[in-house]
């Protein structure tokens, strides 16, 4: 049995700074520029884009990322540093099957989740080639093409071990009444450290107390892992370079 961890190209790619080049270039390149789009806790960007692009221009152009714009978007995305997230992720799962803390005979695997990008066989391919190039030529790779509606809870617990996804807030949406009655607490869903809306008003106490209370109210239903947006951004080369510390000449 694999148990396949689900991610999207979303997560994969930076397709918010992809969407964005598209809109306005300029835009772009202040984002990149700016610490705060790597540390940010909330997609403000009118703010974050110092306001070259407003939010309802940005929310448009991006529900419209896929389908004909599928070449436009990604072409202009950059990898983002989820890589060593996953790393560890895919590790830990390892030493788990070792350790014999896993169903007999299971194995990890990714499942790369390609919706709402239309991509040909050749690309899965490619895509397919790609990642296990990064993450291991072992590593089993399937791809999915499952839009938001259709990630229903027994769809999940069916399929995968655990999700990591950019869009949590709009998942929860579709599917909060069915997490309330489904007990999934094997289950691990990780995604940024992000308001679904403006917390400025909010205290630094009460942004941690607001992102605890709802791990502690879904906690019987599935385990939420909160991480920096930063691992879901444009892979910061300069934060890379300073955790890696000083390299020997």
């Amino acid at each position: 049995m694999i148990r396949r961890i689900l991610m999207s190209m979303d997560v994969l790619l930076d397709t918010r700074l992809g969407v964005m080049a598209n809109i306005n270039p300029a835009a772009a390149t202040h984002l990149v520029l700016n610490r705060d789009y790597f540390d940010r806790d909330y997609d403000d960007w009118f703010t974050l884009t110092g306001g070259l692009v407003t939010k309802d221009q940005f929310d448009e152009a991006y529900a419209n990322r896929g389908g004909a714009n599928t070449n436009a978007t990604l072409n202009a995305s950059f990898e983002t540093g989820i890589a060593p997230f996953l790393y560890q992720l895919l590790s830990e799962a390892d030493v788990n099957v070792i350790d014999g803390m896993t169903p007999d005979g299971s194995e990890i695997g990714l499942a790369i989740n390609v919706y709402p990008y239309t991509m040909g066989i050749e690309e899965r391919a490619g895509l397919i080639n790609i990642v296990q190039a990064k993450y291991g030529h072992e590593l089993n790779v399937k791809i999915v093409n499952y839009r938001v509606d259709e990630l229903t809870v027994e769809r999940l617990a069916d399929e995968f071990g655990a999700m990591i996804i950019y869009e949590f807030a709009e998942w929860f949406k579709y599917h909060h009444e069915a997490i309330t009655t489904t007990l999934m607490s094997d289950f691990n869903i990780i995604h940024p450290k992000l308001f679904d809306a403006d917390p400025t008003e909010l205290s630094i106490e009460e942004r941690k107390q607001a992102m605890v209370g709802f791990r502690l109210i879904t906690q019987h239903n599935f385990d939420i892992n909160y991480i920096d947006s930063s691992y879901f951004s444009m892979l910061d080369i300069k934060k890379l370079a300073a955790e890696s510390g000083p390299v020997a000449e």
